[in-house]
């Protein structure tokens, strides 16, 4: 069984657009910036088979959101889809406290709003919005 050290699971973004999807998840979902890390490092982690490269690291209340960047490896694009269009990880939820203003952060800067703002059994009211790459974002929040 897993010891976990830290509750909060840590979620990486393979990306050909770092900038974009930096500005898109700081500036817009509002997550805290809280560094660059380049690789391979200086010390050394080619034996990982880590491609050249660099991720933005930040923070999403508890959560590290890694954007990672391999410019000279050939990475190609993910074909858009639906989340529910086949299986395996599909989207990440957000729990927010101000719904209707992030939905409306995220049409101000020109992000996709996947699906307007529903509500699921009388209980939680929810949209989903794409990042620059189309990753599905659901913003939730609980009824007042």
């Amino acid at each position: 069984m897993l010891q976990i050290a830290n509750p909060a699971l840590e979620l990486a973004l393979v990306t050909n657009r770092p900038e974009q999807m930096l500005r898109f998840y700081r500036d817009v979902l509002g997550f805290s910036y809280q560094m660059r890390l380049d690789f391979p490092s200086p010390t050394g982690n080619q034996a990982l088979g880590v491609p050249a490269g660099f991720q933005h690291r930040l923070l999403a209340g508890g959560m590290l959101i890694k954007l990672i960047h391999c410019p000279g490896a050939g990475i190609p694009e993910s074909a858009p889809e639906r989340a529910y269009a086949r299986t395996g990880m599909r989207f990440l939820t957000v729990v927010v406290t101000n719904l209707e203003e992030a939905i409306e952060a995220c049409r101000s800067a020109g992000a996709r709003i996947v699906q307007e703002r529903r509500c699921y059994e009388g209980a939680v009211h929810y949209a989903f919005v794409a990042d620059p790459d189309g990753n599905e974002i659901e913003l939730a929040g609980a009824l007042a």
